[in-house]
């Protein structure tokens, strides 16, 4: 019997999806705290709204079990990071933040994936 191999390409995954995966990931195989941050444009109780500050914060921020902070920027197949996420990436990682861009669950898993590899979690950068 021959494997089926599709000859469609795989639909690219929103950044929206790709967080969401990454999310229950985190929860359901490694039990770390992170969360999803939001940076998007404060809407006030008259309706109007205003830039938030925090503008550029990557997407997810969480702690491994030996509390050391980690952000990580999530980005579509074809995403650039915007001259802010560039400032926030690099103030975190001057301050011991370990900073991510990733495009897919697989670049997680690896760094994440076993606390037991000596590699695991190290403050190596993978950039665009």
């Amino acid at each position: 019997m021959q494997d089926f191999i599709s000859k469609q390409k795989p639909k690219p995954m929103k950044e929206s999806e790709l967080q969401k995966l990454v999310l229950s990931w985190f929860d359901t195989k490694l039990g770390y705290f992170v969360f999803r941050t939001y940076t998007g444009p404060i809407i006030h109780r008259n309706k109007t709204m205003s830039p938030n500050p925090q503008a550029g914060f990557p997407d997810l921020f969480g702690f491994s079990p030996k509390n050391i902070p980690f952000a990580i920027e999530l980005k579509s197949a074809t995403g650039k990071l915007s001259d802010k996420q560039k400032v926030w990436i690099k103030n975190l990682r001057s301050k011991g933040v370990f900073c991510l861009v990733a495009r897919d669950l697989d670049t997680i898993q690896k760094l994440f994936g076993d606390p037991n590899d000596p590699s695991h979690f190290t403050h190596q950068q993978i950039d665009d």
